[in-house]
């Protein structure tokens, strides 16, 4: 069992007042005698802004924080002479991450991985019903088993610590008007555990260098034009935007049918 506190967390005090973040954690197997112990894993300088950080005391109240992740600390955002709290972005070991490819025989778990990692964030996309028959249709398992077979095509599962908490979905090539020899990153989506922890990024990461190893020269992928975060994401990776298009599938409400289209250029230039 492990167990979370922080220290220090004033993020109500006075404008300017400078505290101390301190992420500890404790475990049963950290023994001096008879009592566990409590070790500090990261401490943080907080130029506090007049209220509190909402996701720092969103992810402590949920007890979501993993002893082994750390958090940073973005610069605080002015607004006149206002300042709002600061962010916090957590980010993931790398040696607890492992990647693996999806074959035909791990349909059944693709599908379980899938739609829990899919569903926490969408179920506002859809009118009543719509989610439900648009999953079942795309993790159909017969036609799921075909895709894991299909040679242009690469699912990968991301494992924390031996636990699924992401999944990616790649076509090696799939072209799309003014984007030839390109790839298609069709999904990529984790656990609302991990989310800011880097596992998305890592997962995006592997794609690009796939694409590169097939000799593709661009990656594109589709997003909903509202999703201002994985927006941030993709351009902070070198997408950039080509064109605006909508989602075209029953039960999807009209307002949010908005989608973006980016692409990545992976030609390397030549000196």
């Amino acid at each position: 069992m492990h167990g979370h506190r922080v220290e220090g967390y004033a993020g109500a005090e006075a404008e300017w007042k400078v505290e101390t973040v301190c992420l500890y954690s404790h475990s049963s197997k950290e023994k001096r005698g008879n009592q566990g112990e409590w070790r500090p894993r990261s401490e943080h300088r907080v130029k506090g802004g007049g209220e509190r950080d909402p996701v720092l005391d969103r992810l402590l109240r949920r007890q979501q924080v993993q002893p082994e992740i750390a958090f940073r600390l973005a610069e605080p955002v002015r607004c006149g002479r206002r300042v709002l709290a600061p962010r916090y972005r957590m980010t993931m070991p790398t040696d607890d991450l492992e990647f693996r490819r999806c074959l035909p025989a791990n349909a059944n778990l693709l599908r379980q991985v899938a739609i829990s990692c899919y569903a926490p964030y969408y179920k506002d996309l859809w009118e009543p019903g719509g989610m439900e028959v648009y999953l079942n249709s795309l993790y159909e398992p017969v036609a799921l088993a075909s895709e894991l077979a299909d040679p242009n095509l690469r699912f990968e599962i991301a494992y924390l610590r031996a636990e699924p908490v992401g999944f990616s979905k790649i076509h090696f090539r799939c072209d799309r008007a003014g984007t030839a020899n390109a790839a298609y990153l069709e999904r990529v989506y984790v656990a609302p555990s991990v989310t800011g922890t880097g596992v998305g990024r890592r997962l995006i990461e592997r794609m690009i260098g796939g694409a590169r190893d097939h000799g593709r020269d661009w990656i594109w992928l589709q997003a909903m034009a509202d999703a201002e975060k994985p927006l941030e994401r993709y351009r902070a990776l070198g997408f950039v935007e080509c064109e605006r298009t909508r989602l075209d599938l029953p039960k999807v409400r009209s307002a949010r049918a908005g989608m973006v289209v980016l692409r990545k250029e992976l030609r390397r230039s030549v000196a």
